[in-house]
């Protein structure tokens, strides 16, 4: 279970935004590393030093969703390129649900 081993997990968040940013300079005193940022369609650049990536890697990766404006948006992005629900955590500080999306 992703969920349960955090700490060696290859971890992606899921949307550049502010709440991002927050997770980032939480993880800087612990033993968590997040890997990147993806934000589907963006240049590739950097936020506090970790990269914000358009496409999503080609590695086994647990994401958190960070998307604060279009989250639902992202889910489904997630969803239809195979990222499974279990290896996405949804923080609950998003308010968010996500509707179901038929995956095939």
């Amino acid at each position: 279970n992703p969920r349960q081993t955090l700490g060696q997990a290859n971890i992606i968040l899921a949307g550049d935004s502010d709440f991002a940013e927050i997770f980032i300079m939480s993880a800087m005193d612990s033993p968590v590393t997040i890997h990147a940022i993806f934000e589907n369609g963006h240049k590739d650049s950097k936020r506090l030093r970790v990269p914000i990536i358009g496409a999503l890697p080609e590695i086994k990766a647990v994401y958190i969703l960070t998307d604060m404006t279009q989250p639902q948006i992202t889910w489904n992005f997630l969803r239809a390129h195979g990222v499974s629900e279990e290896s996405i955590i949804i923080p609950k500080l998003l308010y968010f649900r996500p509707a179901a999306v038929t995956v095939s």
